[in-house]
């Protein structure tokens, strides 16, 4: 059954190519609910510009359950997506986002998963250590190269361009016995900063770039970090980064779970 939903959008991922529809784009929110929702797929390039939304922007969507085995996973019918409000106050998103139950514990979270099938959710890592760095394929495999030669109703398929690294962060969470996780970023912005970057940079100082802007400012200790992790419909035990939120200290609300 379709549904109206307002949610507000916390993540988007780097696009990858995709039959039928072209790429997509890992969309997830929180509702007025309370409750996660995953959008997808969306081919995000393509939207008409009033309906490309940003990160902490309210939207309203007609969406039905998906056949997404993850629970949070809705099917967007994109000609009724519309752009509602920003939230650009610290305190306003921290209502909302921090509203959510905030894991602390790998070992909880996974539980959690095999119990209630969740596969979104927001995670306070006990200590940041690194972001980690590695050469990745420096191009998309055959099949998804072929999605991009082709033609959808004689619209020509936009370039996307591969991230020839993987990066991952580095972390403990407060398990007894934690020696340390190693999880992949797949966050939109860090995409889309390393092509920015690397346009006018060496690699080596791109990755450095990178790495001071995703672990220097935004795990800084002046920030109250935290990741939104989910997890692959092919590898749903494996969680990955999909971005983070990190408000200033001295603005973090102390009425909420985190």
């Amino acid at each position: 059954m379709w549904e109206e939903k307002e949610i507000l959008i916390t993540v988007k991922t780097y696009p990858h190519p995709q039959p039928q529809v072209k790429e997509v784009v890992c969309t997830a929110g929180i509702d007025r609910n309370g409750e996660w929702i995953r959008l997808f797929p969306i081919p995000f390039r393509y939207l008409d510009n009033y309906k490309k939304y940003k990160k902490y922007q309210w939207i309203s969507v007609t969406t039905k359950r998906a056949t997404d085995h993850r629970k949070e996973s809705f099917t967007p019918r994109l000609d009724t997506l519309k752009i509602i409000s920003d939230v650009a106050d610290w305190d306003d998103k921290c209502k909302i986002v921090l509203s959510t139950i905030v894991y602390k514990s790998m070992d909880e979270l996974q539980m959690a998963r095999k119990q209630t099938g969740i596969s979104l959710c927001t995670f306070k890592p006990s200590t940041i250590d690194d972001i980690t760095c590695k050469k990745g394929d420096i191009d998309w495999n055959p099949k998804q190269r072929e999605i991009m030669r082709q033609q959808f109703l004689g619209e020509e398929i936009k370039k996307i361009e591969k991230i020839p690294y993987e990066f991952r962060y580095k972390f403990t969470c407060i398990d007894k016995d934690c020696k340390g996780h190693e999880v992949l970023i797949t966050d939109w912005e860090l995409g889309a900063l390393y092509l920015k970057v690397k346009a006018n940079f060496s690699e080596e100082d791109t990755v450095r770039l990178i790495k001071q802007k995703f672990l220097g400012d935004l795990c800084s200790p002046k920030r109250d970090t935290y990741f939104y992790l989910g997890t692959t419909i092919r590898h749903p035990q494996n969680w990955i980064v999909l971005g983070v939120f990190s408000p200033p200290k001295q603005q973090q609300p102390t009425l909420f779970n985190a």
